[in-house]
Protein backbone atom coordinates (compact mmCIF):
# COMPACT_ATOMS: atom_id res chain seq x y z
CA UNK A 1 0.00 0.00 0.00
CA UNK A 2 1.15 3.22 -1.21
CA UNK A 3 -0.20 5.93 0.91
CA UNK A 4 0.92 8.94 -0.64
CA UNK A 5 -0.04 7.79 -4.05
CA UNK A 6 -3.66 6.78 -2.98
CA UNK A 7 -2.74 2.84 -3.95
CA UNK A 8 -2.73 -0.60 -3.00
CA UNK A 9 -1.58 -3.71 -4.93
CA UNK A 10 -4.36 -6.24 -5.28
CA UNK A 11 -3.07 -9.82 -6.82
CA UNK A 12 -1.12 -7.33 -8.97
CA UNK A 13 -2.98 -5.34 -10.06
CA UNK A 14 -3.24 -1.23 -9.11
CA UNK A 15 -6.44 -0.13 -7.03
CA UNK A 16 -6.74 3.50 -6.63
CA UNK A 17 -8.27 5.08 -3.43
CA UNK A 18 -10.09 7.48 -2.08
CA UNK A 19 -8.01 10.11 0.30
CA UNK A 20 -10.52 8.93 3.10
CA UNK A 21 -10.32 5.36 2.16
CA UNK A 22 -6.72 5.58 2.17
CA UNK A 23 -6.57 7.05 5.72
CA UNK A 24 -9.03 4.11 6.74
CA UNK A 25 -7.11 1.29 5.53
CA UNK A 26 -3.87 2.42 6.68
CA UNK A 27 -5.03 3.01 10.01
CA UNK A 28 -6.48 -0.72 10.39
CA UNK A 29 -3.49 -2.18 8.77
CA UNK A 30 -1.37 -0.63 11.13
CA UNK A 31 -3.47 -1.88 14.05
CA UNK A 32 -4.14 -5.24 11.96
CA UNK A 33 -3.30 -7.34 15.08
CA UNK A 34 -6.48 -6.22 16.85
CA UNK A 35 -10.36 -5.16 15.67
CA UNK A 36 -10.46 -1.25 16.12
CA UNK A 37 -13.26 0.59 17.12
CA UNK A 38 -15.98 1.94 14.81
CA UNK A 39 -15.35 4.74 17.21
CA UNK A 40 -11.64 4.84 16.76
CA UNK A 41 -12.00 5.21 13.08
CA UNK A 42 -14.03 7.93 13.65
CA UNK A 43 -11.96 10.00 15.94
CA UNK A 44 -8.75 8.90 13.94
CA UNK A 45 -10.13 9.41 10.05
CA UNK A 46 -12.89 11.83 10.83
CA UNK A 47 -11.77 14.28 13.90
CA UNK A 48 -11.30 17.06 11.51
CA UNK A 49 -14.78 17.05 10.71
CA UNK A 50 -16.24 16.21 14.44
CA UNK A 51 -18.20 12.92 13.49
CA UNK A 52 -18.24 11.02 17.33
CA UNK A 53 -21.16 8.87 16.77
CA UNK A 54 -22.36 8.39 12.96
CA UNK A 55 -20.35 5.12 12.33
CA UNK A 56 -22.67 4.21 9.29
CA UNK A 57 -20.03 6.39 7.84
CA UNK A 58 -17.27 4.02 8.70
CA UNK A 59 -19.63 1.00 7.44
CA UNK A 60 -19.84 2.46 4.12
CA UNK A 61 -16.40 3.46 3.22
CA UNK A 62 -15.42 0.18 4.39
CA UNK A 63 -17.99 -1.20 2.39
CA UNK A 64 -16.15 0.97 -1.04
CA UNK A 65 -12.30 -0.81 0.24
CA UNK A 66 -14.12 -4.50 0.05
CA UNK A 67 -15.04 -3.59 -3.15
CA UNK A 68 -11.93 -2.35 -4.61
CA UNK A 69 -9.60 -4.75 -2.33
CA UNK A 70 -12.34 -7.97 -2.12
CA UNK A 71 -14.57 -9.12 0.33
CA UNK A 72 -12.25 -10.76 2.26
CA UNK A 73 -9.74 -8.46 3.25
CA UNK A 74 -11.55 -6.60 5.98
CA UNK A 75 -13.15 -8.39 8.42
CA UNK A 76 -16.27 -7.65 10.62
CA UNK A 77 -16.54 -7.38 14.80
CA UNK A 78 -20.56 -7.26 14.86
CA UNK A 79 -21.22 -4.12 17.49
CA UNK A 80 -17.72 -3.33 17.48
CA UNK A 81 -15.89 -2.52 14.53
CA UNK A 82 -13.54 -4.06 12.03
CA UNK A 83 -9.85 -5.53 11.13
CA UNK A 84 -7.46 -6.79 8.99
CA UNK A 85 -8.64 -10.47 7.82
CA UNK A 86 -5.61 -12.78 9.25
CA UNK A 87 -4.65 -14.50 6.16
CA UNK A 88 -4.42 -10.91 4.58
CA UNK A 89 -1.18 -8.78 4.58
CA UNK A 90 -0.88 -4.90 3.98
CA UNK A 91 2.66 -3.45 4.04
CA UNK A 92 2.34 0.27 4.35
CA UNK A 93 4.88 2.31 2.75
CA UNK A 94 5.58 5.21 5.04
CA UNK A 95 2.11 5.78 6.54
CA UNK A 96 0.83 9.17 6.15
CA UNK A 97 1.07 11.52 9.27
CA UNK A 98 -2.06 11.28 11.95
Amino acid sequence: MDPARRTVLVDGTERHLTARETHLLTHLALHSDRIVPRSELLGSVWRDEGLRSDTRTVDVHVRRIREKLGVAAIRTARGIGYGIASDVAIEVREPLAS
